[in-house]
């Protein structure tokens, strides 16, 4: 069966988004969360046909002025929703949400608590208590920031947009997998690699070339960028890393 293409997911989550609108059965309901669930990128498109309906509600009441009381092309709420364009209009929205996304949107767990976190493009950020990040989403990148403490990172694919994540001049970036990474007061960066493959690079001067790792890694990594790794197996890491699991 040949991979869905994005038009085809934006087409489909704007018939789910007119459905929400008017309600839906718990039939439609339990289709719905199938066909999300099935390909993370469906749960995105989802949001930002639901966007689209949002902008048309939120608008102020301006039909009596010159500009909005012309019928002709009837591109109002309605026929958004009985006209498909909708699905035309995700894209636009995406942008605008990674506009808005871009300033930076923080996300932090007090001492003791953790807290999981899905974006916008399904990935999904769990923290560990006492912990801060600062997400920036552009059409380029996903960027985050690890201000303090220890994350895990499950990454949703996007060939497109690496997803790295910063911490006081080092970087760790992946596109698709999951990884954690910790920088704990007076301990150097930590990262645990459980699926798929990351960089870890200084971004400085001179620094080293990125250090590859992959499943079942476990580097600590030095301001320079100097790398420590050592492979000590999934199952390893699974058991390092599971603390998320109660979040």
């Amino acid at each position: 069966m040949s991979r869905e293409t994005s038009q085809e997911i934006d087409a489909t989550a704007a018939d789910w988004a007119a459905k929400l609108d008017r309600g839906l059965s718990a039939d439609e309901r339990a289709r719905l969360d199938a066909w999300a669930a099935a390909d993370v990128r469906r749960q995105g498109a989802v949001a930002r046909a639901m966007a689209v309906l949002a902008h048309f509600d939120a608008e102020p009441a301006e039909a009596d002025s010159p500009r909005k009381a012309a019928p002709a092309l009837g591109l109002g709420r309605r026929g958004f929703l009985a006209g498909g364009a909708i699905a035309a209009s995700v894209g636009a929205v995406g942008v605008l949400l990674a506009s808005r996304i871009s300033q930076g949107d923080d996300y932090a767990t007090a001492k003791g608590e953790r807290r999981s976190v899905r974006l916008e493009d399904g990935s999904l950020i769990v923290l560990n208590a006492a912990s801060k990040v600062r997400v920036r989403y552009s059409r380029g990148r996903r960027d985050i920031a690890l201000l303090r403490g220890e994350a895990l990172f499950d990454v949703a694919k996007d060939a497109a947009r690496p997803f790295v994540v910063r911490s006081e001049g080092l970087d760790v970036r992946a596109v698709g997998t999951s990884f954690s990474v910790s920088r704990l007061r007076g301990r150097p960066l930590e990262v645990y690699v459980a699926a798929g493959f990351v960089d870890v690079a200084a971004d400085a001067p001179r620094s080293p070339p990125p250090t590859h790792l992959m499943p079942g890694c476990h580097a600590v990594a030095s301001d320079t960028g100097d790398v420590d790794v050592k492979h000590i197996g999934v199952p390893a890491v699974e058991r390092a890393l599971a603390w998320a699991k109660t979040a």
